[in-house]
């Protein structure tokens, strides 16, 4: 079965919106997992490029239903998804309302007042209250995959010693190793909190619109996992910084009373620094020399001794 945008997507769309007026369409194609239509700014069409994301959809869907109401409450949009099938009746993608807004690069974060942006702290944070406090066992059961394993982590480690560290000096090498030293200490020490998880929280997947109440959106879910809750404050901090990440986790309150909190920020720190490494490594496989230099750059500056 292939699935994906069919040729008669249009079709599929005024199906699942009988009587709509199709006035104006914007199609993102450069997805990994899905084909995204925004029809009228009102609607949202994710179709699934592979049986594979048609299966995350449903998990997905599961998860959102869940939280929804919550974090809608607690001033965050996220999307509230319903399946769209097929004539056979398969799952193809899903669709919900538009949520508005631009992605909250770190410039436009940079950009707000103070008050404004501890505002989107605490969202953010509440935001992952909500979602790391939702019970893991019941999700185990629907689908939600657990990928952090003790496997996992050591074939990651592995690609970082053979792609990535030759990319940095001797100093950094040195920075990431002692780190990388304590956090896989944690990993394997078979203790780590087990939480649901957003699994891709980026600067892409935050959208801000101040025109709107509720100015934090959320989106794309289709990486949602149970693993470590310090894996979703690595975007974070890769993107806007560990000052920003504090503010958030002083909004907070996923049984962090339990945890230790040096070690968890430990983790996080890590974490953040692996998704620049990460970065790193796409831009070199991909020769987009500009923006190597560009996280270079950053790199240096997050792994000088403070």
């Amino acid at each position: 079965m292939t699935v994906g945008v069919p040729d008669d997507w249009l079709d599929v769309v005024r199906s699942h919106l009988p009587g709509l007026a199709v006035d104006r369409l914007e199609v993102h194609d450069e997805g990994w997992d899905h084909w995204v239509v925004v029809v009228n700014r009102a609607w949202v069409f994710r179709f699934a490029r592979r049986p594979d994301v048609a299966k995350r959809l449903c998990v997905e869907q599961r998860v959102l239903n869940h939280i929804g109401h919550g974090v809608q409450k607690a001033g965050v949009r996220v999307p509230s998804p319903s399946p769209v099938k097929d004539e056979r009746g398969w799952v193809i993608g899903s669709r919900y309302p538009f949520i508005s807004g631009e992605p909250l690069r770190a410039a436009v974060l940079d950009g707000l007042d103070a008050s404004t942006s501890n505002r989107i702290a605490e969202h953010l944070g509440s935001f992952l209250t909500i979602l790391h406090d939702a019970d893991v066992s019941a999700f185990q059961t629907q689908g939600v995959p657990a990928f952090q394993t003790e496997s996992f982590w050591q074939q990651d480690w592995r690609e970082m010693q053979d792609c990535v560290l030759p990319l940095l000096d001797r100093d950094e090498q040195r920075v990431i190793l002692a780190r990388f030293g304590d956090f896989f200490d944690q990993a394997l020490s078979g203790t780590l909190p087990r939480a649901l998880l957003h699994g891709d929280l980026t600067h892409a997947h935050i959208l801000y619109d101040p025109r709107v109440t509720e100015a934090i959106g959320i989106i794309d879910f289709g990486d949602v996992q149970i693993g470590d809750p310090a894996y979703d404050f690595a975007g974070l901090y890769w993107d806007y910084g560990p000052a920003f990440v504090r503010n958030v986790l002083d909004h907070y309150a996923a049984c962090l009373g339990a945890w230790d909190v040096h070690a968890f920020c430990t983790r996080v720190e890590y974490l953040g620094l692996r998704v620049g490494l990460r970065e790193l490594l796409h831009a070199v496989e991909h020769h987009h020399t500009r923006r190597m230099r560009e996280i270079r750059t950053k790199l240096r500056a997050s792994l000088s001794p403070r």
